[in-house]
């Protein structure tokens, strides 16, 4: 009994699907023939009288329409679709820096997460809004210190002592280097 009730199920459900499928299939071409056909109000020795008339359209053109109108849908929902990653992309990118600057002063020297005293290599500059006029003097870490004034170990021979221009150095551009060059 529960076998027979298996086999005959899925058939059962099959021609449910089909008669459902027509009915749509029937919906859509009665909808496409309204469509395509007009209807024309004629009014004829003082009385309205509804009058059918068909339309000129051939099928060929219904078809071209229809094409059309896909390409157009298709276009649009493409264009929706890219305009939505680029705005997730954007909003991937803010949400990255905004943790990146929120990581960065969690963890700097003195913060919440970060060491209390720092490192003896930490070099700082003033600040591009302070001048030197101004009472109050900014200073901010200087990132750029060890590319600007580096270790240069052909300056510590003996002939390149009597070199006519001084070239900027740093003592710590040495320490800094050799720990640079243990890390690699």
């Amino acid at each position: 009994m529960f076998v027979d009730g298996e086999i005959r199920g899925p058939s059962r459900d099959l021609t449910q699907i089909h008669q459902q499928l027509q009915s749509k299939i029937q919906k859509v071409a009665s909808g496409l023939q309204r469509l395509t056909s007009r209807k024309a109000i004629v009014s004829a020795t003082g009385s309205n009288a509804i009058t059918r008339q068909t339309s000129t359209i051939s099928p060929q053109i219904l078809n071209m329409w229809i094409r059309v109108h896909s390409s157009l849908i298709r276009e649009l929902v493409r264009l929706q679709s890219t305009r939505y990653h680029q705005w997730h992309s954007h909003v991937q990118k803010w949400c990255l820096d905004e943790w990146h600057s929120v990581e960065q002063e969690l963890t700097r020297e003195r913060g919440l997460w970060g060491p209390d005293l720092g490192s003896s290599l930490d070099k700082w500059r003033l600040d591009t809004t302070e001048t030197p006029s101004r009472i109050r003097r900014k200073l901010v870490p200087n990132q750029n210190f060890y590319a600007l004034y580096p270790y240069r170990p052909y300056l510590d021979l003996p002939e390149s002592k009597s070199m006519r221009a001084k070239v900027a150095i740093s003592r710590d551009s040495r320490i800094f280097y050799e720990k640079m060059k243990e890390r690699r």
